[in-house]
């Protein structure tokens, strides 16, 4: 059964229940599984009522793109109701309803969806920014997290650092950060993809160090001797044989029994103990231990690691930038590996 609203571009649709189970939802939809275990959702949905049977979709009116994922015309999305399919497919309800009544919008392109979607879930307020990344790694690239701390989102600060340091002109201080995660996810999924296959002990890695992370898988790939630097910091491995100790001690001994920063770590850009000094400190001994260089203490200018990391990409970038309209030359990604392996 379907019913013309008096607005022209809204239908409101009876669906079976089958019907609505085939269909997926907005690219910019939280962690709905996640969302699901939250106490007071439970108490909110484990009894049906009738109110639940209130469906929002919308309906592209024609193709159109959203972060190099296609959608088709016709295509139907889910933008409010997506845990209460959760909770029916998986039976976690007394009852799964036979029917649902779907309030369907026409829209032309994402920014209208994301419109409509924030009329029912203001991202800035009512959603985390870190249910949000959730949202973009499992949503638009269709990713999984494996570890607890990559799955919930906990590293949203070190993203945006990380992002600056890459590209400052495109990530600065002071952006949006709700509307500039998908495109921060953009520049490093493939770094976030190893972090998160390496991150085997979540509760070890904060902010400061998952950053570094980044950055440092960024510069070198995944280098065997660099995953072998983050299983070590991931397990708090020491060297105990010798006084002078490589980048993995330094960074594990630092974290367990801090002597520089022994306040509170915190992911300000520019208070003490916050990013601008625990950042370089964790890539100055990473950059040690590729170099397979083991030293007492830290050396002159280690401040400025972190504003010097990715130099010569940027150096590179700069060389190719007048031959990248060749399709026979490598990217300047490739060309920065090769720099850091040879």
């Amino acid at each position: 059964m379907s019913i013309k609203h008096e607005f022209s571009n809204i239908e409101i649709v009876r669906m079976s229940i089958d019907e609505f189970f085939k269909l997926g939802p907005v690219p910019m939809q939280r962690d709905t599984s996640g969302r699901a275990l939250k106490s007071k959702v439970k108490k909110m949905l484990r009894v049906l009522k009738a109110p639940h049977l209130d469906i929002s979709l919308v309906e592209l009116k024609k193709d159109c793109r959203y972060h190099d994922k296609m959608y088709k015309k016709g295509d139907r999305l889910v933008v409010n109701g997506n845990t209460r399919m959760h909770y029916w497919i998986n039976k976690l309800s007394d009852k799964i309803p036979a029917f649902v009544n779907c309030t369907i919008y026409q829209v032309n392109d994402m920014e209208e969806v994301r419109e409509i979607y924030n009329m029912f879930d203001n991202p800035d307020q009512s959603e985390k920014n870190q249910e949000k990344l959730y949202g973009i790694l499992s949503g638009l690239f269709k990713y999984e997290p494996i570890s607890t701390k990559v799955h919930k989102g906990e590293f949203v600060s070190a993203l945006h650092y990380a992002c600056n340091k890459f590209c400052p002109s495109e990530f600065g201080q002071f952006e949006n950060v709700t509307a500039k995660l998908p495109y921060m996810v953009t520049e490093y999924i493939e770094e976030i993809k190893i972090f998160d296959s390496v991150c085997l002990t979540p509760k070890n890695w904060d902010q400061a160090l998952i950053c570094s992370a980044l950055m440092a898988i960024k510069k070198y790939g995944a280098n065997s001797r660099l995953l072998d630097l983050l299983d070590r910091i991931d397990r708090r491995a020491v060297d105990t044989i010798t006084s002078v100790r490589d980048g993995a001690t330094h960074i594990s001994v630092e974290w367990d029994k801090p002597k520089i920063f022994k306040e509170r770590k915190s992911t300000s850009w520019t208070k003490p103990h916050g990013f601008f000094h625990t950042v370089p400190f964790v890539l100055y001994w990473m950059e040690r231990h590729m170099s397979n260089k083991t030293q007492m203490q830290l050396g002159a200018r280690w401040e400025t690691t972190a504003d010097t990391w990715f130099d010569p990409y940027h150096k590179t970038n700069n060389k190719l930038s007048a031959l990248l309209n060749s399709p026979s030359v490598l990217s300047v990604e490739e060309h920065f590996q090769i720099e850091q392996t040879t």
